[in-house]
């Protein structure tokens, strides 16, 4: 009987671990770098940081890249609507590629808009303390 009551309560604790357990958030450094320049409408680090032409699929009437000029000219207040907001990444090792980064980094936003859902994800090269911005799209 007491081994019962031993495996009952065993139970219980990991259940209740389970249910209390809360979901770990971890910023990433260099977006929050980025999200701090666009807050500060640090126009000039931006363009520094970006490729010449960055991804935007709704930019350009359907284009899949425009000028960064334009880019934060007329996207930086959408940008800023990342700020303060939960978002994951993924980071991928691209060392096999010929390019100056080792890695690219994903930026996910979880977005729902008139009942639909759909992620708003950025891209970021890195390579020790370089970045290279590349730009954003979003998946349905």
């Amino acid at each position: 009987m007491m081994v019962k009551k031993s495996y009952i309560l065993i139970l219980i604790i990991l259940f209740s671990s389970c249910v209390n357990k809360t979901e770990v958030y971890k910023k990433l450094e260099i977006w929050e770098n980025v999200l701090k320049a666009v807050e500060e409408e640090n126009i000039d680090y931006l363009l520094k940081i970006s490729s010449d032409s960055l991804q935007c699929l709704e930019c350009n009437n359907g284009e899949n890249w425009v000028k960064k000029e334009v880019f934060f000219k007329n996207n930086l207040d959408q940008m800023k609507l990342g700020d303060n907001k939960k978002y994951s990444y993924f980071e991928e090792n691209i060392s096999d590629v010929n390019s100056e980064f080792k890695e690219r980094i994903r930026i996910t936003y979880k977005k729902k808009y008139k009942g639909n859902k759909y992620d708003i994800i950025y891209t970021i090269l890195q390579n020790n303390n370089s970045l290279k911005f590349q730009g954003v799209f979003s998946i349905p």
